[in-house]
């Protein structure tokens, strides 16, 4: 089943993005580059070299990676680029976005959008988020299937899952 794993403050996000077959995700932001291994939930890689759009094809959304990500062309999107992350995994999951009336913090009635991890094989259901000012940046799945991923401007929302 999903879990959500973490959220991490990233400052000024901009593109995010997982290397081919891996849980590892790439996050392009101001203040530099950053590696996450979503199945450890851990940060794998920092950098503070936010002067990456030198080495950016923005054109394919493609960054060199660094780090244990050296000599890997990373497709990234969700800002300047577009949002390339898969909505859908092999085994049936994929997004499903709602608008709906929900309750803020002040228990005011807003519009919001919700956003649900959906298996429609198997039916289940499960909440990730609730954006009252919309979503603005990636979102999507690994291509292993096992992590899932939430970038705001802010911060990314990570959740995986064992499989069975």
């Amino acid at each position: 089943m999903w879990q959500k794993r973490n959220i991490w403050a990233i400052g000024g996000l901009r593109e995010i993005g997982f290397k081919s077959n891996s849980d590892l995700l790439m996050v392009l932001s101001s203040q530099g580059r950053g590696v996450f291994d979503c199945i450890k939930d851990e940060k794998a890689e920092r950098d503070n070299f936010d002067y990456y759009m030198e080495k950016w094809d923005s054109d394919l959304g493609i960054v060199e990676g660094f780090g244990i990500l050296e000599n890997e062309n990373i497709k990234c999107g969700g800002f300047e680029a577009p949002d390339i992350i898969s909505k859908e995994t092999d085994d049936g999951w994929t997004v499903e976005i709602k608008s709906e009336i929900r309750p803020n913090w002040q228990k005011k009635k807003l519009k919001a959008d919700v956003m649900y991890l959906l298996n429609r094989t198997t039916n289940e259901k499960i909440e990730i988020d609730v954006f009252y000012y919309g979503i603005d940046r990636g979102y999507g799945f690994s291509d292993t299937g096992n992590s899932f991923v939430v970038g705001t401007s802010s911060e990314i929302t990570i959740w995986n899952r064992a499989r069975n």
